[in-house]
């Protein structure tokens, strides 16, 4: 935003002064073309929109149905492409410092153009926001537009865009009148209204008793009806009086007595929610008190054992308290400050475990001197320990069986799991658990983990590999370029197998009159959550000792259960208006047995265990609702289940579905394999009690799957058989520039070495250990005709393999060798370079060389064009003082170190700064840090953020968003990037927020996508950490596309962006990644440490 101040200056002695006057306002933008070159395509063509304008500084081009179009060009004059499945109206938007334009054009698709049409865009809005009607009446006398039961509003011309801002749900009308006598052609479009509650208060803070009485107040917009419910009492009031709907206040007698007849005591929790409802669209707020002014205990939560050495957490909630302790022997371990009220109200500590058995009292305290006390007792055990662990070597084909055999100290339980995967054995005989064995009957080549458990769900593991001669998987063409077809082949008829479970198969299997609901309110281990918001509250599921649970390979470590009905892997909010996903329907990735706005009633409750399948063991999760309610409806009752497998099957089961049950979506959404099975949308079909639905089983015995190859993974899967599952899996080996790194070379050993000190070292940059088996290695000398790596060549995720010409440490100057070729000749100049197919993996030359001195490329700085490359002394040596690093991470001379690190990317919590100002798309903005950080040696509190991706640090504000990423550091602006994701992003509906949490400063860019994606397709979610100790770390959330494109999904992937930190000065950089496919990982982190 930028802003202007007329400055008057007086000048003492002068007897009249002269007022400047301002600058006249700048014009405002214009479009002053927007064309189609085809406004009537078959299904499959494409068509090229065309604009210019005067006065914008940026355009945008969307969709009518939201989705934004990619805009070749500036904001002067461009061009898009697009491709419609269906007829079309395509909107530009011009903004400029003087305001805005807005103008469309319409494309049909096998039919004609519309001669009378009217538009809204977008067709939902939230109270308060604007729409546009997009109308047209070609060949029309006269045209009027109506709004509800309103006048009749005269439009001129034969075609336009009215804006409006509706209060309510509005249906418009659209009537053209022809020749004089003909009758008038109308067109309808409705714009539904999300209602807002602005505010929602009471008089009860501090707690209430019983006969008083207390006052509620609220503010809202664009609600039809109000209800206010309390979780014990149910419906308090209903309001539909207009004036009372924007503005009202209630009052509230709070009963003597409970709805099962019982005396109102005090400590009793209350919680009072306001819903706002507008047709099918609805919101709420929650505020809570409780009856009298004593503290009490929503929630506490303690361990029942503990591992010495370890730590355990107590967790609690709280009402009317302003302090917490834990005291052990009456003294405290711990306490909360006097600033630290919400951690009273809600939080958690971690404590040292005992030595002995332990007991531990939680106090919350008020200011009145009451408290309310609990006493915990924590039992102290020693950690496990797996002694020995052996597994059958080899055997000669897949199903064969092999022993496994293991002894254990401490456990109490011990699980065989294929790494990565399902559990395949689980024993809990103590004897069988301290010297016990099992059989596995793999299908090809793996590994397999034993976890050993104690009482106090601490494990520890070993790991064991199965080699089969003749598998039953397999995976061609071997290796595979990314973004060519590769195909997976299962051959298991043979071997006993029915079903094959846990692939993306494309059907859902329904089952009327199923009797698969497992009741679980009673089972043994049953556990109940508990939601600090009874409508639309979501709760992360605590961690499960000895279950996992892998989604198409994706693993799931974190699940949050919604009281809307559904399972997602962040924390959703409150997420209660459901969409559509078969026709591009918003949503996070998801398990959604009954996503609706639904709620807990007196007799609700969500609950959930681990339970074990007949005949096959295999374990899964059952989550179930019981008795909960649609939140229009207070009369419905519904209660269903969701069942995730270890496998990776996903099973629904309904049992009572009584009421409005026809608003909901029935799916299973998960963005990085590209699936939304949806089963059901608003009834449609219809739910039914006894109804099972299965995601990801009934897959053919023998068959196969065709699949573009995108980064290496293992694909692993399981056959089902009357008594097992056989485990099965198989690595796609797929290559693509920038996967494989050439991180060092010594073309001049030590004279002693001669020629057998020669090697070339490199980096398998992929998440997982990849064979780089069948891989060409060249240089100058063998031109195409390189050596080829031999199989079985396997390099961990992130390690390094070491090519050379003797693997004798005393002949080659103590360098490790992994693999042998004699054949390796290197000069000087030379390059190397790993190729697959004839496409460049990665490479390395060089002009010049120092004798006992390794080549490095200078990766880990970047420097402006022109200035010299930073000097940098080398220290590291190997065997004989010969300067280099083979096998291990190259000499760094940046002022940070990097590293890769797990992500801890958290969504804004309430109460963060949110940084509204700041436009959706190539806009920018600055701020104060809350504490100052140091980078590169300096200390400063201003912070600039540009939507696309990147915060500066520097004494100077920021002045420019420039979504063209830079791949050189330079002294134009901006400098001092701090690039997470440099790219041209947008933010749409999503947010950029700034928060403190601990030891450090977060600014995150929360759901927002890819320029040339809508908000339907792809969701990006990254987050910057700014340390107090100067550490820098950069975190990644769940970044997915389901477009199809490969060059899009490349580039939300990081193939057009800079990762890295820039110097002040515009200098230098040290980068990560720079247009690098991959270069950007989901869920993952990375570490700037200032050396």
């Amino acid at each position: 935003m930028q802003t202007r101040v007329a400055v008057v200056i007086a000048f003492l002695g002068f007897a009249a002064c002269r007022v400047v006057d301002p600058p006249p306002p700048p014009d405002a933008p214009r479009i002053t073309a927007f064309t189609t070159d085809k406004s009537r395509i078959a299904s499959g063509e494409s068509a090229t929109l065309t604009f210019t304008t005067t006065g914008a500084s940026k355009v945008s081009i969307t969709d009518d149905r939201g989705g934004s179009v990619e805009i070749q060009g500036e904001a002067a004059s461009g061009t898009a492409t697009v491709a419609p499945r269906n007829s079309a109206f395509y909107v530009l938007r011009a903004v400029g410092e003087g305001g805005s334009d807005t103008a469309f054009v319409q494309i049909a698709v096998n039919e004609p153009l519309k001669d009378v049409f009217l538009l809204a865009v977008p067709s939902t809005v939230t109270a308060g926001q604007s729409a546009q009607l997009l109308w047209g009446a070609a060949g029309a006398s006269a045209v009027t537009l109506t709004a509800g039961n309103g006048a009749p509003q005269t439009l001129t011309g034969t075609t336009g865009v009215v804006a409006v801002t509706p209060a309510r749900s509005t249906e418009y009308v659209l009537s053209a009148q022809g020749a004089p006598g003909t009758p008038a052609l109308t067109a309808l479009a409705r714009i539904a209204v999300t209602p807002v509650i602005s505010s929602f208060n009471f008089d009860a803070v501090n707690g209430v008793k019983a006969n008083e009485t207390i006052n509620f107040t609220w503010t809202t917009a664009g609600a039809t009806s109000l209800v206010l419910t309390e979780r014990t009492f149910g419906t308090i009031a209903t309001i539909t009086d207009e004036a009372t709907l924007a503005n009202g206040a209630h009052d509230f007698t709070v009963p003597v007595k409970l709805p099962n007849g019982f005396d109102l005591s005090d400590g009793l929790a209350l919680h009072f929610t306001l819903t706002a409802f507008a047709e099918s669209n609805s919101a709420s707020r929650i505020i809570s008190t409780s009856v009298g002014n004593r503290p009490a205990f929503e929630l506490l939560t303690t361990p029942e054992a503990a591992s010495v050495g370890t730590q355990f957490t107590i967790a609690w909630r709280t009402v009317n308290a302003t302090r917490l302790a834990v005291l052990v022997g009456g003294q405290p371990v711990f306490e909360t400050l006097p600033n630290q009220l919400a951690r009273v109200a809600n939080g958690s500590v971690k404590l040292a475990a005992p030595n002995a058995q332990t007991e531990y009292t939680i106090v919350a305290s008020n200011g009145t001197g009451l408290e309310a006390r609990q006493t915990r007792t924590v039992r102290a055990v020693s950690l496990p320990t797996i002694d020995t662990f052996t597994l059958t070597g080899t055997v000669n084909a897949g199903g064969d069986p092999a022993t496994a055999r293991w002894t254990t100290t401490n456990a109490n339980r011990v699980v065989l799991r294929v790494a990565n995967g399902s559990a395949v054995a689980e024993v809990t005989n103590p004897s069988q658990v301290a010297s016990g064995m099992a059989t596995v009957r793999p299908l090809q080549s793996m590994t397999v983990l034993l976890e050993a458990y104690n009482t106090a769900g601490d494990v520890t593991r070993k790991s064991a590999t199965v080699q089969v001669s003749t598998p039953s998987v397999s995976i061609s063409p071997d290796p595979v370029l990314r973004g060519d077809m590769a195909t997976l082949t299962w051959n298991l008829s043979g071997l006993g197998v029915t079903e094959v479970v846990g692939l993306a198969t494309p059907t859902i299997e329904s089952v009327g009159g199923s009797a698969g609901f497992v009741d679980i309110s009673t089972a043994g281990g049953v556990q109940q959550l508990v939601f600090a918001d009874p409508n639309d509250g979501a709760e992360k599921l605590p961690a499960i000792p000895g279950f996992e649970f892998r989604l198409l390979n994706e693993a799931k470590a974190d699940l949050w259960v919604s009281v809307n009905g559904f399972i997602s892997y962040s924390n959703p909010g409150a997420l209660n208006l459901n969409t559509n996903l078969a026709d591009g329907g918003v949503a996070p990735d998801l398990i959604a047995p009954f996503w609706d706005d639904l709620q807990l009633g007196t007799n609700s409750e969500v609950v959930f265990a681990v339970q074990s399948r007949a005949n096959t063991n295999e374990k899964f999760l059952v989550v179930q609702w019981n008795r909960v309610q649609v939140a229009s409806d207070p009369t419905s009752e519904l209660t269903f289940q969701a069942h995730l497998y270890e496998t990776g099957q996903v099973s629904f089961h309904y049992r009572t579905l009584n009421g409005a049950v026809n608003s909901a979506t029935t799916a299973v959404k998960e963005s990085s394999k590209r699936v939304a099975l949806q089963y059901a949308f608003n009834g449609s079909p219809t739910l039914a009690a006894d109804l099972e639905l299965n995601f990801f089983n009934a897959g053919l015995p023998d068959g196969m799957q065709t699949f573009v190859a995108g980064p290496a993974e293992r694909i692993a899967f399981y056959g089902r058989t009357g008594q097992n599952v056989l485990p099965a899996s198989a690595l796609v080996r797929s290559f693509g520039a920038g996967d494989v790194s050439v991180t060092e070379a010594m073309p001049m050993p030590d004279v002693s070495t001669g020629s057998s000190g020669q090697w070339v070292e490199l980096r398998n940059n992929a998440r997982v250990t990849v064979d780089f088996g069948g891989l060409a290695l060249e240089t100058l000398a063998t031109g195409d005709a390189g050596f080829i790596i031999p199989p079985g060549t396997n390099v961990d995720a992130g390690g390094y393999l070491v090519i050379g010409q003797s693997v004798d440490m005393q002949a080659n100057g103590g360098a490790r060798v992994d693999v042998l070729e004699p054949g390796l000749v290197l000069g000087v100049p030379d390059s190397v370079k790993v190729t697959l197919s004839g496409t460049t993996l990665g490479q390395l030359a060089w002009d010049a060389g120092v004798q006992s001195t390794s080549i490095q490329p200078a990766a880990d700085v970047l420097v402006a064009s022109g200035q010299p490359a930073p000097s940098c002394m080398r220290r590291i040596t190997y065997g004989n003082g010969t300067f280099g690093s083979p096998g291990a991470a190259n000499e760094s001379c940046a002022d940070y170190s990097v590293s890769s690190i797990a992500s801890a990317f958290a969504l804004a919590p309430a109460g963060s700064t949110i940084l509204a100002s700041i436009g959706s798309d190539d806009d920018y903005g600055n701020v104060t840090l809350p504490v100052p950080f140091t980078y590169f040696g300096v200390p400063t509190t201003n912070l600039g953020l540009s939507t696309n991706g990147f915060v500066t640090l520097t004494s100077a504000p920021l002045t420019t968003s420039n979504r063209f990423n830079e791949t050189l550091p330079t002294t134009s602006e901006p400098n001092g990037t701090l690039a997470i994701f440099w790219d041209d992003l947008v933010r749409d509906t999503g947010l950029n927020a700034m928060w403190r949490a601990g030891d450090r400063t977060i600014v995150t860019w929360q759901n927002y996508r890819m320029i040339g994606t809508s908000s339907t397709t792809t969701r990006i979610n990254v987050q910057v950490h700014l340390i107090d100790d100067g550490a820098i770390e950069f975190h990644y959330g769940d970044i997915t596309t389901t477009e199809t494109s490969q060059s899009t999904i490349d580039r939300v992937f990081g193939k057009e962006a800079t990762v890295w930190i820039e110097r002040q000065d515009g200098l230098l950089a040290i980068p990560y990644a720079i247009n690098q496919t991959n270069g950007v990982v989901p869920n993952s982190g990375i570490r700037f440490t200032p050396r």
